[in-house]
C-alpha cells in the first residue's frame, strides 16, 4: 500500500452480526488488510431491516474502532449494502427506430437505454400495491440488446436503423436507506458508497467474466435469503426468500425450549459434527449428538431448500448450469444436499462459498476468505474498490452527498436516478392537447410546452451520458411539465348562449346552443378529446321542436302559438300528451304552425269539457305568461311561475280555501277536472280543481 492509496472500509450490517473489511484498491480487485465481527446483543435487526437504529449503530462503532487499531489510521467513510428483503425488480423493454441506418454512439445508447428504464419505472407506478411507499431505482441491469432483430451484447459503433434494449431495474423503499444511513451517522461514520447485498455478493462470487455462463447465488443470511442469477453475460433477475437462518433456530427453541440465543449456539454447533451441551429454560441440562439435533430440524432445513429452489426457478425457469450457496446459514448441516435433490442437480454443481476469488489479495491468516459468511461483506469492499468514484467514493447532488448503489462506471443519469429523481425529471412533458370536433371540423387546442431540466457538472453543462468521477459537484434542476390544455366551451365559442326555457321542471337552452356526444350542454362544460361538439340556433318554436326532437303538440305559456313564435328566457313549454290531454291541440298545433291544417275546426268542437276549459283558460293567461292559470272552486286563480318554483301540486291550493284544516270536522275531497285526486297530484295550465267538505260516511 502506498502513502497515496485510501483505504477501503466496508460493513456488512446484517441480522445477527456487523462485519467490517478494510482494504484498498488494487489493479485487479481488493487487497484485504483486516476484517473484524460484531454480533448483536440483542435483535436489534429483524429480516434484515434495522429495527434498533442505536444497537445497530454500537456494533458498527465497536467494528471499526478494532479495525482503526488493525490498520493504524483512522476511518471514516463507509461502504453499506441495502438488505435485499424489501428489494423489487421490474422489466422492461424500449425500442427506437431510426430514419436512415446510422452509426450508434454512447449518447444513442444512453437515450435507448433511459427510454426503457421509463417503461420500467410506468410499470412498476402502475402494478405497485404500496403506493404510500416511497421507492428509489437504485440499479438496473441491461440484460440484452438488438440491432435489427439481432441479438447483440453491445451496440456501440455498429450501424442499423431498429434498435432495442431490455432491462431488469431494481427499486428500494427510501426508510431501507434512510435507517441505514442514521446508524452509521451515529456511530461516527459517513456513508460513501450503497449497493446492494445480492449484487455485492454477486461481484465477488460470480464476477462479470463469468456471467455468460447460467450461474445462480443464493446469499443465505439469519431473516431473508437473496437469490441472483445470470446468463448470457450479465445478470437476468435477483428476487428474495423470506426464509434463512432463523426458521432453523426457532425449531431448535420450540424443539427443547430454548431461548434465542441458546437455539443459536445449538444451530451453529451442528456443523462441528460433535457432542452438544445445553441447558433448557427450565434448567434441565441436555445432551446429545450433532446427528439427533440435525434431525430435529430437518422439515424446516426442507421448506428452506425448498423455497430457495423455488425462486431459482422463477428467475430461471430451470435448475442452473451451477449454483453457489453463501452467507452463514449456508453452512448448516445437509442443507447443500437438500437444494441438490430438490433442484435435482449433481453435487459437482452445488458450491458452499467460492473457490474463485481471483479479485482478492490477503496479507493476514486470521480469516479464510472462502468462508461463506463473508461473501457479502467482502463483495461490498470489493464493489467499492471496481468503482470509478474510488478516491473517497464522494460524489455530490445540489451541494449534498449521493447516495451511489452500483459497481460499474457510473453516468449522471445513473446518479441521480440513485437518490429519487425519475425519467420524467429529465425530459419534461409538454402539456397534453385536447383534440375534438366542432361541426365535423377537427380541432386541436395544444398544453403549453415544458420548461427544460438544467444540468451542470462542476460547474459546465453537462449531459446524462457523461460518466461521474470522484468528487464530482451535479447541479441539477428537473424539468417542470407543462399544463394540459384546458377546453371551456364558452372560451371556444364566445357567443354560447347560457339562457333557458322549462319543458315541465327541466331547464332547456336555447339561442346559439351546443351539443357534446350528444347531449345538450351548459356553456361552462369542459371539453375533452374525442369529443364532438355540434351547435344549432335555437330561437324559434319551430327551431325549439326540431333542434331536441320534441313530441307535438306543443304549448308556450299555456297557449296555442305559431312554430314562428320567437322564444323567451324562462318560458314554459308543455310537449306531447301532456299538452293533449290539457287542450286537445294536435290539431290546433298543425293549423298554426306547421305543415297540415286538415280538419283543424273539427278537433275543437262537441261537447263542453275540462280539457276544453282549459284551452279557453290557456287562452285567458295569454295576457300575463309568467303565471300559471287554475280554476278553483269555479274561481279564477293566477300562480306565479319563478325559476325556483316552476310547478305546482294540488296541496299548494289548500291555503286558498276557506277549510280550516286544524279543526276538521268533516272529510275533505279533492278534485281535479271532475277526477278524484291527491294532494301531490301536479297542475297544468286550466286544470279545473275542487276541495270541499262533506259530512263523513257512517255504517254499521
Amino acid at each position: 500500500m502506498t502513502e497515496n492509496q485510501e483505504l477501503i472500509f466496508a460493513l456488512d450490517i446484517g441480522t445477527r452480526s456487523v462485519i467490517g473489511v478494510v482494504g484498498y484498491a488494487e489493479k485487479n480487485g481488493l487487497h484485504v488488510l483486516a476484517i473484524e465481527r460484531e454480533d448483536h446483543g440483542t435483535r436489534a435487526m429483524i429480516d434484515g431491516q434495522i429495527q434498533d437504529i442505536g444497537l445497530v449503530a454500537s456494533a458498527a462503532a465497536a467494528v471499526r474502532e478494532r479495525l482503526e487499531k488493525k490498520v493504524g489510521q483512522p476511518l471514516h467513510a463507509v461502504c453499506v449494502a441495502a438488505a435485499g428483503r424489501s428489494l423489487k425488480t421490474q422489466r422492461a423493454e424500449y425500442e427506437i427506430i431510426l430514419p436512415d441506418s446510422q452509426s450508434i454512439d454512447s449518447d444513442l445508447i444512453a437515450r435507448l437505454e433511459t427510454g426503457a428504464i421509463n417503461r420500467a419505472e410506468q410499470a412498476f407506478d402502475e402494478n405497485g400495491d404500496e403506493s404510500d411507499r416511497l421507492y428509489y431505482l437504485v440499479g438496473y441491469s441491461v440484460t440484452g440488446y438488438e440491432l435489427d432483430h439481432y441479438p447483440m451484447s453491445t451496440l456501440l459503433d455498429h450501424r442499423g436503423q431498429q434498435l432495442k434494449a431490455s432491462v431488469i431495474a431494481t427499486f428500494l423503499p427510501s426508510e431501507v436507506v434512510e435507517s441505514l444511513c442514521t446508524a452509521m451517522r451515529k456511530a461516527g461514520l459517513e456513508v460513501a458508497s450503497l449497493t446492494l447485498e445480492p449484487i455485492a455478493a454477486m461481484n465477488l462470487i460470480i464476477p462479470a467474466q463469468l456471467r455468460l455462463l447460467n450461474l445462480a447465488l443464493v446469499d443465505i443470511g439469519a431473516g431473508t435469503s437473496d437469490i441472483a442469477v445470470s446468463q448470457d453475460g450479465s445478470v437476468i433477475g435477483y428476487t428474495m426468500a423470506t426464509v434463512a437462518g432463523d426458521e432453523i433456530t426457532e425449531t431448535l427453541m420450540k424443539q427443547y425450549l430454548l431461548d434465542f440465543d441458546t437455539a443459536e449456539q445449538v444451530k451453529l454447533a451442528i456443523s462441528a459434527g460433535e457432542e452438544i451441551t445445553f441447558c433448557d429454560i427450565l434448567g434441565i441440562e441436555h445432551c446429545m449428538s450433532s446427528e439427533e439435533v440435525a434431525k430435529a430440524t430437518e422439515q424446516a432445513a426442507r421448506v428452506l431448500s425448498q423455497e430457495i429452489c423455488a425462486g431459482v426457478r422463477i428467475l430461471n425457469g430451470k435448475a442452473p448450469s451451477a449454483l453457489f450457496l453463501v452467507g452463514g446459514g449456508s453452512q448448516l448441516a445437509k442443507l447443500r444436499e437438500y437444494v441438490e435433490q430438490e433442484m435435482e442437480m449433481e453435487p459437482s454443481r452445488v458450491a458452499v462459498g467460492s473457490a474463485n476469488l481471483r479479485n482478492l489479495v490477503w496479507t493476514e491468516e486470521a480469516y479464510d476468505l472462502k468462508s461463506p459468511d463473508l461473501a457479502t461483506p467482502l463483495g461490498i469492499a470489493l464493489s467499492a474498490a471496481q468503482q470509478l468514484t474510488g478516491s473517497g467514493l464522494q460524489i455530490l447532488i445540489n451541494g449534498r452527498r449521493a447516495n451511489l448503489f452500483r459497481s460499474e462506471r457510473l453516468s449522471v443519469r445513473d446518479v441521480l436516478m440513485m437518490n429519487g429523481y425519475r425519467y420524467r425529471d429529465f425530459i419534461g412533458r409538454s402539456g397534453r392537447s385536447v383534440a375534438f370536433t366542432l361541426d365535423g371540423e377537427r380541432r386541436v387546442i395544444r398544453g403549453t410546452q415544458s420548461i427544460p431540466a438544467e444540468l451542470m457538472r462542476n460547474g459546465e453543462t453537462a449531459n446524462l451520458s457523461d460518466f461521474v468521477h470522484a468528487g464530482d459537484n451535479i447541479s441539477f434542476v428537473p424539468a417542470v411539465a407543462g399544463h394540459d390544455a384546458i377546453v371551456v366551451l364558452r372560451d371556444l365559442i364566445p357567443e354560447l348562449s347560457n339562457e333557458i326555457v322549462w319543458v315541465e321542471d327541466k331547464q332547456m337552452y336555447i339561442g346559439l346552443v351546443a351539443r357534446v356526444n350528444g347531449e345538450f350542454v351548459p356553456n361552462d362544460t369542459v371539453i375533452v378529446s374525442g369529443d364532438e361538439v355540434e351547435t344549432f340556433q335555437v330561437q324559434t318554436l319551430d327551431d325549439f321542436v326540431s333542434v331536441y326532437e320534441l313530441e307535438t303538440p306543443v304549448m308556450r305559456n299555456g297557449k296555442v302559438c305559431s312554430g314562428e313564435m320567437l322564444l323567451e328566457p324562462e318560458d314554459h313549454i308543455v310537449c306531447g300528451e301532456i299538452a293533449v290531454s290539457h287542450g286537445k291541440l294536435e290539431e290546433n298545433w298543425h293549423e298554426m304552425g306547421t305543415n297540415s291544417t286538415e280538419n283543424s275546426s273539427k278537433a275543437m268542437q262537441g261537447e263542453e269539457s275540462a280539457e276544453q276549459v282549459s284551452v279557453s283558460a290557456a287562452q285567458q293567461a295569454e295576457a300575463n305568461p309568467q303565471t300559471l292559470h287554475v280554476v278553483l272552486n269555479d274561481q279564477s286563480l293566477e300562480l306565479p311561475l319563478t325559476a325556483q318554483r316552476p310547478v305546482y301540486h294540488l296541496m299548494d291550493l289548500l291555503e286558498h280555501t276557506n277549510i280550516d284544516f286544524q279543526n276538521l270536522t268533516q272529510e275533505v275531497c279533492l278534485e281535479i277536472n271532475g277526477q278524484e285526486a291527491s294532494f301531490q297530484q301536479r297542475l297544468y295550465v286550466g286544470d279545473h280543481v275542487h276541495i270541499y267538505e262533506r259530512p263523513r260516511e257512517t255504517g254499521f
